[in-house]
């Protein structure tokens, strides 16, 4: 066969196709600030004191609680960051965190012997999976640690090698997030998988070496083993008090019916498979399939954790990669990249407002210009979910009632919170005794409810109004001292 009849698999060409899917999607989103506000306000209070905060400050509901920090390397990394390149760099930088999670996990499924047409559907396949978790948020971060992870226990590898990667990958990802756990299921469920089938405890010594590394390393931080009880800790407070990402997905809504098409695809694929699937494809298909039920935040890690076991289905069901003509396949080539980059020029161009169209920029600004040369901070009311965009602008100026960091919030905050939205009894009695001087009102939370009962009452002046809710002062100005 002469040179210019040679054929060439399209697997590479579907491969980058999906990794530029997923960089053109995330890297031209606008930044989401109800979760990266407040570790943006963390990061600059860390920066500005040199020290590591562990003690609440920005609210008045929680005032001096202590916690622990378990984002701290997040906070910190994403306000300098922020100052370095701006959101816009910002919004580039995430997106090059998502495209390199699905790049990895295509390169895993290679690493694991996949055709490279079953290891791009993969990579295509972990990114549809993580969709709703492409925002600027701690757990974004890590899931390109997880891919590298993944393609480092895909085949055995020298000893000390696998265990020094899942140390420095357990240390970086805990100080991100506390999602590290994950992990270590993912990688334990290889090793047994491996050495249950093999019969042979050796098969699975690398992804074993990487989980006790990913182990060790998540220990290194500032706290030690003591950061296990915080993961603990913040596993079950959010599903009490009802966040939505933490309740099961419904199957009519837009995650549910991922993972449910997910599940059901599975299904069909192990039902035409021929002999019993590998014992690491049931564990990871049945502990990530119960997570992702469970909770709506595991839906992502569904998907990163069965990646490169679909890929190897697919090659099983996958005929001879026959490929294409070079002469056919190397213009196409060209005019596809010539294709990515304008979509990514365009896509990933820096937008005039970086910050996503819900912020509430125009209510806080008027609160900001009320509280002008106050003797005393402010104390704002605001929905958690844009409290960290009020502390990151207004403190010290101004303290918050509340953010999304359940964990620092007794009982009797979160319920101050609740009982003023539902307007039960007492709560203008509640806004005095807590000396709230401010309101955020967001439409979707208050609009029914607050808002109306805010306007009637009489000692509340309104500020500004936006598309999605309004902004009030107390009228007299309030106890800036209280």
């Amino acid at each position: 066969m002469s040179g210019s009849d040679d054929r060439l698999s399209t697997g590479p060409l579907l491969f980058w196709s999906a990794v530029g899917i997923a960089l053109l999607h995330t890297g031209s989103l606008p930044l989401t600030t109800n979760d990266l506000s407040i570790y943006l306000a963390m990061g600059r209070h860390m920066a500005s004191t040199g020290a590591l905060l562990e003690q609440e400050v920005f609210t008045f509901t929680a005032q001096g609680t202590p916690f622990v920090n378990g984002t701290w390397g997040f906070s910190l990394l994403a306000w300098w960051l922020f100052e370095s390149i701006g959101p816009n760099g910002l919004r580039l930088l995430n997106g090059l965190a998502v495209a390199g999670a699905v790049a990895g996990m295509g390169l895993a499924a290679r690493a694991r012997g996949a055709d490279p047409r079953a290891a791009a559907a993969a990579s295509l396949y972990a990114w549809w999976l993580l969709l709703q978790n492409t925002i600027v948020r701690s757990q974004t971060w890590v899931f390109p640690i997880f891919a590298a992870l993944s393609w480092l226990a895909a085949r055995p590898r020298p000893g000390p090698l696998a265990l020094a990667g899942g140390v420095v990958g357990g240390a970086a990802w805990a100080s991100l997030h506390g999602s590290f756990p994950a992990g270590l299921v993912a990688f334990g469920a290889w090793a047994v998988g491996q050495a249950w089938d093999e019969r042979d405890w050796r098969a699975g010594r690398t992804p074993a070496l990487v989980a006790l590394g990913l182990a060790l390393g998540a220990c290194i931080g500032p706290y030690g083993p003591g950061l296990w009880g915080y993961v603990l800790d913040n596993s079950s407070l959010p599903v009490a008090r009802g966040f939505v990402e933490w309740l099961p997905p419904s199957p009519t809504e837009f995650h549910g019916i991922r993972l449910y098409g997910a599940l059901a695809l599975w299904l069909v694929l192990l039902g035409r498979s021929r002999g019993r699937a590998p014992t690491a494809w049931l564990l990871l298909l049945l502990g990530f399939g119960f997570l992702g039920i469970r909770g709506t935040r595991f839906v992502a890690w569904f998907g990163l954790a069965t990646a490169v076991p679909l890929a190897e289905r697919l090659s099983q069901a996958l005929s001879s990669d026959g490929g294409l003509p070079r002469r056919l396949l190397r213009p196409l080539q060209i005019g596809l990249v010539a294709l990515w980059a304008v979509l990514l020029s365009r896509g990933l161009a820096p937008l005039d407002e970086p910050l996503d169209s819900d912020t509430p920029v125009v209510l806080v600004d008027a609160i900001a210009a009320d509280l002008g040369d106050a003797p005393g901070p402010g104390r704002v009311f605001t929905p958690p979910e844009y409290g960290g965009y009020v502390a990151w602008q207004l403190y010290p100026q101004a303290l918050i009632s509340g953010d999304i960091r359940t964990w620092i919030f007794d009982d009797p905050a979160w319920n101050f919170y609740l009982d003023v939205s539902d307007t039960r009894s007492g709560w203008q009695d509640d806004l005095d005794t807590r000396g709230v001087t401010h309101l955020l009102l967001w439409t979707p939370f208050h609009g029914a409810v607050l808002e109306p009962a805010v306007a009637a009452q009489g000692g509340w002046e309104e500020l500004a109004r936006s598309d999605n809710g309004s902004a009030w002062r107390r009228i007299g100005g309030g106890s800036w001292a209280h």
